[in-house]
């Protein structure tokens, strides 16, 4: 049974109990109490919510670090006493019952830093190709690579907006693998094979000017085949 599962069990009886009991002060207790664990319980079951939609839509989520300091323990001894006294002071008497909550508050802190991790996780996973960094560093800087590259990464934006957020619904797992999708299609139209001095030549052109020793025999052939030397002008160095 779930720490979500015995805290709902619990709360059940101890309203069937308050129902049934004719003194107000008593009822009155058992509603402090009552209404101390729906806070809890629902803050827990909101997060155990996020686990079960990542699981759901096959998203990997480590529970192990939650499982550690679930606490099992404290309610599993509240449960007990419950049981063979079912009353208000029952639930409070020693420090089962604050331990229960604050532990409850770090198991639901700590799994839900988890979840978000997890969905952010799956959003980074979906390009493992070479970060916009490098492709910025290394693709030559021609004018179809510079038109895939701006594709490109108005894709991937898309994409990466996506991990600020948990996801509300399956729509938003659909839409990141669509981007995915979307990025290795804008991939595809990105031109490796250009010699190493037009590499060198459209690097320096793309930081603001290329030096005339640049300008060599082999870029010179390879703009003409891509018709580009009407693209570039001689200036004099300032």
């Amino acid at each position: 049974m779930t720490l979500v599962d015995k805290c709902a069990n619990l709360q059940a009886r101890a309203e069937r109990l308050k129902n049934s009991r004719e003194t107000v002060a008593e009822a009155e207790a058992l509603s402090k109490r009552l209404s101390e664990a729906r806070h809890h319980r629902d803050s827990v079951q909101r997060v155990f919510e996020k686990v079960s939609f990542l699981k759901e839509n096959k998203i990997e989520v480590d529970l192990s670090v939650a499982e550690q300091i679930a606490p099992l323990a404290a309610l599993d001894r509240i449960n007990e006493r419950f049981a063979e006294k079912a009353e208000a002071a029952s639930l409070t008497k020693g420090k089962d019952w604050t331990k229960l909550w604050e532990q409850a508050s770090e198991w639901q802190k700590t799994l839900d830093t988890e979840v978000s991790r997890s969905w952010k996780n799956f959003v980074d996973i979906q390009w493992q190709g070479e970060p916009i960094a490098d492709l910025n560093a290394t693709l030559a800087k021609t004018k179809s690579n510079v038109r895939a590259l701006e594709k490109f990464e108005r894709i991937y934006r898309d994409l990466d907006s996506l991990r600020e957020e948990f996801p509300e619904n399956p729509q938003t797992v659909e839409r990141a693998l669509d981007l995915s999708e979307k990025l290795k299609r804008a991939s595809e139209a990105f031109d490796y094979d250009v010699p190493e001095d037009v590499k060198a030549f459209l690097a320096a052109i793309h930081q603001g000017g290329a030096p005339l020793e640049l300008l060599t025999e082999e870029v010179w052939a390879w703009l003409r085949e891509n018709q580009s030397e009407s693209h570039y002008r001689i200036v004099r160095e300032r």
